[in-house]
C-alpha cells in the first residue's frame, strides 16, 4: 500500500510484477468503496450483475494483498539498511507527505460540499484538539478510539505501527528474529485488534510476517524464514477467513514467483503496472474524489441509476474510478513522485566533489 516504486532484488533489477499485484489491490478497493455507497441489489439474486457486485464488495480484500506486499518489499527495503534512523527516514518520506496532502484534499471536498448544500454529512471530523493530533500523527483507530476522516487511514496506522516494530532489529541487530517472531506467536492467541491496544498491530502480523518471510527466505535459506510462515499460516488458518488466507497465499506465490528466474515473465505486464506505480495515491485519494465528487455527480446515494442493469451499474463505476485515477495520475506527479525521490535519498552519499584546478 505505501511503496510503489517497485522492489529491486539486485542493482538495476526490478521485480515489476509486484507493482501490478498493487495496481490490481488499490483498483479493487477504490471499486469496492465505490460500491459500498450503493443501494439494494438483492432482487439481482443469482444473476451476473450480483455476481459482479458481490466480486467488488470483496474488495476489502485487497488489503490482505497490500499486507503482504508491504511485508515483502518494506522488509527488503529493511535488509538493505543500515540503521533503524535512515530506514524509518525513508518510511517517513515515502508515505507521511502523501499523507498530509491527501488530509488537504479530505478537508477541501468537505469544505466544498459544506458551501454547496450547507451541511457536511460525508464525515464525522475531529471534535478535539487530541483527535486532531491523532489524525496528523496517523494514530486514529485502531491505536486510538479516534476515527479516521477516510475510511481507508486505518492501515496506514498499521503500517506505521509496523515501521516501528522492524525498526527494532536494525536497533538491536541479534534480536532481529525476536522481533519477528514475537508478534507471530502473539498473533496465535490474538482475537482482535482491540485485544490489547499497545499492540494492535498483532492482529494483521500474520499477513505483513508472511511477506517479511519470503524476503528473509530470499536473504538465507533455512528453518528461520520457514518457522515464520509457519506461525502465519497457522494463525490464518485459525483466526481468519478462508478467503483471507486464500488471497494471502496467492499474493505470497505470485511474489516468489515473480521474484524467480521461472516466473520472470510475470514482469513484462504492463497495465496494471502503471496503476501500480500510482497505487498509494489511488489509494489516498479515491474516497473523496472516487465516492463522493464523482459518483456523488453520477449517481447520487443512495445509488438507484446504478441498479437499472448491469452494463449501467458498470458503466457508472469505471467512470467513477477513471475520475480517480485521473486525479491520482496529477496528485502522485506533484506529491507523491517529489516524495519517492526524496525517500530514497536518505543516507545516500554524496558524489565525491572534483578537485579544483590549479591555475599558475
Amino acid at each position: 500500500m505505501t511503496d510503489a516504486s517497485g522492489t529491486v532484488a539486485a542493482p538495476g533489477r526490478r521485480f515489476t510484477f509486484i507493482d501490478s499485484m498493487r495496481g490490481f489491490a488499490a483498483s479493487w478497493v477504490a471499486i469496492f468503496h465505490i460500491n459500498k455507497i450503493g443501494g439494494d441489489h438483492t432482487r439481482y439474486a443469482g444473476s451476473a450483475h450480483q455476481a459482479y457486485y458481490d466480486f467488488m464488495m470483496s474488495g476489502a480484500l485487497g488489503v490482505t494483498i497490500f499486507f503482504v506486499i508491504s511485508g515483502f518489499a518494506v522488509h527488503s527495503s529493511l535488509l538493505r539498511t543500515d540503521s533503524a534512523r535512515d530506514f524509518l527516514a525513508r518510511r517517513f518520506w515515502r508515505i507521511y507527505p502523501p499523507y498530509l496532502a491527501s488530509l488537504a484534499v479530505v478537508m477541501a471536498v468537505i469544505i466544498f460540499h459544506k458551501l454547496l448544500t450547507g451541511n457536511n454529512d460525508l464525515i464525522v471530523l475531529p471534535h478535539s484538539a487530541l483527535g486532531w493530533i491523532a489524525t496528523l500523527t496517523l494514530t486514529t483507530q485502531p491505536a486510538t478510539p479516534v476515527s479516521p476522516i477516510n475510511w481507508v487511514y486505518w492501515t496506514l496506522t498499521y503500517e506505521l505501527a509496523f515501521y516501528l516494530w522492524l525498526s527494532l532489529a536494525l536497533l538491536v541487530p541479534r534480536a532481529r528474529w525476536a522481533v519477528l517472531v514475537a508478534p507471530a506467536v502473539l498473533a496465535l492467541f490474538w482475537t482482535s485488534e482491540k485485544t490489547f491496544v499497545p499492540l494492535f498491530f498483532v492482529y494483521q502480523w500474520c499477513f505483513f510476517a508472511l511477506g517479511t518471510a519470503i524476503a528473509e527466505w530470499d536473504r538465507e535459506r533455512g528453518w528461520r524464514p520457514v518457522l515464520l510462515a509457519v506461525l502465519c499460516l497457522a494463525t490464518m488458518a485459525t483466526h481468519r477467513t478462508w478467503l483471507e488466507m486464500s488471497f494471502a497465499l496467492l499474493a505470497a506465490f505470485l511474489i516468489v514467483a515473480s521474484t524467480a528466474p521461472w516466473g520472470d515473465w510475470l514482469n513484462g505486464e504492463r497495465v496494471l503496472r502503471k496503476l501500480g506505480d500510482w497505487s498509494y495515491s489511488i489509494y489516498l485519494i479515491h474516497l473523496p474524489i472516487g465516492c463522493w465528487i464523482a459518483l456523488g455527480t453520477i449517481d447520487p446515494w443512495p445509488r438507484r441509476l446504478s441498479q437499472s442493469g448491469l452494463a449501467v451499474h458498470m458503466g457508472i463505476d469505471l467512470a467513477a474510478f477513471a475520475v480517480t485515477v485521473a486525479f491520482a495520475w496529477g496528485f502522485w506527479r506533484l506529491v507523491e513522485k517529489p516524495s519517492i525521490a526524496r525517500s530514497k535519498a536518505v543516507g545516500r552519499k554524496p558524489a565525491p566533489q572534483p578537485e579544483p584546478l590549479a591555475y599558475a
